[in-house]
């Protein structure tokens, strides 16, 4: 993907409630560029060298229920900023830094399924 790709969202963003970014070479910087899409519930990141500092601009969206991380750079540190979004209800992490002593500490949000895969 290419950051003018990202630009064209911009003419549609209040539509989009799915976007699936997954395995297209996106980056923090190219994620930062997404536009406000204020009624996005769900978004597929996977396989893509994103970071923790992603996460940051993913707080953005007030309605994300479903994130899919798998097969990226988050680690517990990112999971800690995925768990302020109030509204999220599903993690997809298997891949990733993310360990299962971090998932197993915040077991008191009891309102996010997070699912590791079967390897761990």
């Amino acid at each position: 993907i290419r950051l003018e790709q990202i630009g064209l969202l911009k003419s549609i963003a209040d539509n989009i409630t799915f976007l699936n970014l997954s395995n297209c070479g996106l980056t923090d910087t190219m994620l930062a560029e997404l536009p406000e899409l204020k009624n996005l519930t769900k978004i597929d990141l996977h396989s893509n060298p994103i970071s923790d500092n992603a996460i940051q601009h993913l707080q953005k969206y007030r309605h994300l229920e479903v994130a899919n991380l798998y097969d990226t750079e988050i680690s517990n540190n990112g999971l800690k900023l995925l768990l302020e979004i109030d509204s999220l209800r599903r993690l997809y992490l298997w891949k990733t830094k993310v360990t299962r002593e971090a998932v197993d500490e915040s077991g008191n949000n009891s309102m996010v399924l997070i699912d590791l895969g079967s390897a761990i």
